[in-house]
């Protein structure tokens, strides 16, 4: 990993306010894949709190080692994430500059047609 990177996953975490930060772990997370859209509807596992969710559009596919370096940083132990397909678009529309031409071009050959 290159130092300076930006980590999606942290740089689009929001903490739930009803909660003291978590201490850092070192212990083993169950990170679990979904559909992005049942992420934030989850129930967190029997006798555990929400931490927080994160949210960020990327061009770039998900870094599971990124988002679980993360977790470890946040004290995390189950992780549930999703991917969706954010209907980005972007349109690009090329012109000319038109000059309508009134200008004409006659050709004068000789006798012999040249």
């Amino acid at each position: 990993m290159l130092g300076g990177c930006v980590n999606s996953w942290q740089s689009g975490y929001v903490a739930s306010t009803s909660l003291a930060a978590a201490a850092p772990t070192s212990a083993p997370i169950d990170i679990r894949g979904m559909p992005a859209e049942e992420v934030l509807k989850a129930a967190p596992p029997e006798g555990a709190q929400r931490l927080g969710y994160s949210e960020f559009v990327s061009s770039a596919g998900p870094e599971l080692d990124r988002l679980e370096e993360f977790g470890h940083k946040i004290g995390a132990t189950t992780i549930y994430w999703g991917k969706a397909f954010a209907q980005l678009s972007q349109e690009t529309d090329y012109r000319a500059d038109f000059y309508p031409s009134n200008s004409s071009t006659t050709v004068v050959t000789g006798p012999d047609g040249s």
